[in-house]
């Protein structure tokens, strides 16, 4: 299961380093969006990355591997579990 905080990372890392000349690795894009749909995909992972945001929450954390805990948020996939219009 790819580790969705530390991916992220490196895409963004990448995209800051990135030029004309030297453009992000197709293979750095490629592992970002593995990532992403496995969350789609495959609950566990789902599940695992609200574990990670939840234990970085408790302990007073904003970043899991230097990204945002809200962004991390917006990757998941939207269901039973929260969201709007669940009340």
């Amino acid at each position: 299961m790819a580790d969705l905080p530390q991916t992220l990372a490196q895409l963004v890392g990448a995209v800051m380093n990135s030029t004309a000349a030297n453009p992000v690795p197709r293979q750095t894009l490629s592992d970002a969006l593995d990532a992403l749909d496995q969350l789609n995909t495959d609950p566990a992972a789902a599940e695992c990355l609200r574990e990670q945001i939840a234990q970085a929450k408790n302990t007073g954390q904003v970043h899991i591997n230097y990204m945002p805990i809200y962004l991390l948020q917006v990757c998941l996939p939207a269901d039973a579990k929260g969201g709007a219009g669940n009340d």
